[in-house]
């Protein structure tokens, strides 16, 4: 599957010796977790946080984070934690940027997936539409239709929390 191609970003936030948006670095050229937004043509402004990668990240990758750690893990059912979708092939020892608010294409594992939540997969890195209990994240909404492995997504500061409508149901 091909990352879409054709998508320019442009900063908005002020950075000195600012890191373009979908390319990697060996050395962080920004501090962990620093965030700036950038508008794009095509998906409008968004919001990146600068984080390291993790060995088979591609772009538009779900990753888990953690800034204080400065370690990033590829999304994988069953796990929690901050998601940001990679903007670029931030494989391990690079250093990039991650859409956090906005809309950006997502990995998704699924041929079929329908507008609605989203809910980490088995397959490590990407998004599926089945409601699975317990998998849903937060802030994560499928707003078009899949296209080459990718899917539209709006992120509001996603997490994977273990929350969905059965879980809550199930307190009762």
């Amino acid at each position: 599957m091909a990352y879409p191609t054709g998508i320019e970003w442009f900063q908005t936030s002020a950075t000195i010796g600012g890191q373009p948006v979908t390319q990697t670095e060996s050395s962080a050229k920004h501090n962990v977790g620093q965030r700036v937004r950038a508008k794009g043509l095509t998906y409008g402004e968004v919001e990146f946080i600068y984080l390291p990668g993790v060995a088979s990240t591609a772009a538009g990758s779900v990753v888990l984070f953690d800034e204080k750690a400065s370690t990033t893990t590829l999304a994988l059912k069953g796990m929690r934690g901050h998601v940001a979708i990679a903007m670029a092939a931030t494989t391990a020892g690079l250093y990039g940027w991650y859409a956090v608010d906005g809309m950006v294409p997502v990995a998704t594992g699924a041929a079929a997936v329908t507008s609605g939540p989203a809910y980490l997969s088995a397959t490590a890195g990407s998004i599926d539409c089945l409601e699975l209990e317990g998998e849903k994240v937060d802030g994560l909404t499928i707003r078009g239709q899949p296209s080459g492995g990718f899917v539209t997504c709006r992120l509001s500061n996603p997490a994977a929390n273990g929350n969905d409508s059965n879980a809550l149901e199930d307190r009762g």
